[in-house]
């Protein structure tokens, strides 16, 4: 998946993972890696996919590449990979080689430029409308009393910032993330 920072990449990753989970019998794994700078460090952390990896001597994109492979037919999400774009051919392209069976679902901000790299571009939603509408819908979630009525025209202005700050990553005052979910996608096994 690819697209701006916002546009719910990262939310309809882990939706797929949960809602496929069936699809995949040798488990769903998701990996954040907002924070990464090399891939192995950060996603050697898997607790399930670590225990595997430990096993195995020498190169830890390699011992990963083993570990997805004994899964068998499993999704593997990597989220955020533009922090670590470069690498793309030397992990993901060489997993997928090692690991026929397994799926990989990458959120990136930055095509990974893998042969056989499929690209579902997400672009944001519009603020005076698509983007205003999610926001009435998910705002109930964040806060019983939140309200956006139509015939409310002198708190439209004051909705259209928050949604700006939103989409731009501002998370001032401590609130979460509205596409944020807790945990990692389900796994199996």
């Amino acid at each position: 998946m690819l697209g701006p920072g916002g546009t719910g990449k990262t939310r309809l990753a882990r939706r797929y993972g949960r809602s496929w989970l069936g699809d995949w019998p040798g488990g769903v794994y998701f990996c954040d890696l907002s924070e990464a700078r090399t891939l192995e460090r950060r996603v050697l952390r898997r607790r399930r996919l670590r225990s595997t990896c430990r096993s195995a001597r020498g190169d830890p994109g390699v011992q990963l590449g083993h570990a997805i492979a004994t899964r068998g037919r499993c999704l593997v999400i990597l989220d955020n990979f533009e922090q670590i774009v470069e690498h793309a051919e030397a992990t993901v392209g060489r997993w997928a080689d090692r690991a026929a069976d397994a799926g990989f679902l990458v959120t990136s901000r930055e095509r990974l430029r893998l042969a056989g790299e499929d690209v579902l571009p997400l672009e944001p939603l519009s603020i005076d409308s698509e983007g205003v509408e999610l926001f009435a819908a998910a705002g109930p979630r964040a806060a019983a009393d939140f309200a956006l009525t139509p015939d409310e025209p002198r708190r439209r202005p004051a909705h259209r910032r928050l949604a700006r700050r939103l989409a731009a990553g501002d998370r001032a005052g401590g609130g979460a993330h509205p596409g944020a979910v807790a945990g990692t996608a389900a796994s199996s096994g």
